[in-house]
């Protein structure tokens, strides 16, 4: 089993804009975390695998957890049909969700990013540790940003 971070962040195409948090819970209703073609990481991820959800700017905080129900894998047509929302969401790729724990109020990477072992150096900007999608993360720090503790 790993710990990942998914990282989310606000979407335009053409005229239709989505702030990541639209798109994170439409997600967490889903079941299914969409992920692109050449999104780092995408075919380490399995089956039984645990997630933290992290929203960039201007959020820059953590949403919510989950398991991985499925490895990455291309949605069957009906699937895609389902997830796009009238065309409004696209995946070529994605995992499917189980035991979705959304945080009642999200817990700043601010706030945190001094007590997590993943941001090395703590003296630059920690934005540059949570960029391409999916981030491996030890499961110290993933219990620490999932606990209680971490919404103080």
């Amino acid at each position: 089993m790993s710990d990942w971070i998914f990282t989310g962040k606000d979407y335009k195409s053409g005229t239709e804009e989505y702030s990541a948090n639209h798109i994170y819970r439409r997600r967490m209703q889903d079941g299914f975390w969409g992920l692109g073609e050449k999104t780092r990481n995408r075919t380490s991820v399995q089956k039984g695998d645990r997630v933290v959800f992290y929203l960039a700017s201007p959020l820059c905080s953590y949403v919510g957890t989950a398991v991985l129900a499925s490895d990455c894998a291309q949605p069957s047509d009906e699937e895609q049909r389902k997830l796009r929302h009238n065309g409004a969401f696209h995946a070529v790729y994605g995992v499917w969700l189980e035991s979705i724990d959304e945080f009642r109020e999200p817990r700043s990477m601010r706030d945190l990013a001094y007590d997590l072992d993943f941001v090395k150096n703590k003296t630059i900007k920690w934005g540059n540790y949570l960029q391409g999608g999916i981030r491996s993360v030890g499961g110290r720090d993933f219990d620490f940003i999932s606990s209680s503790r971490a919404s103080v």
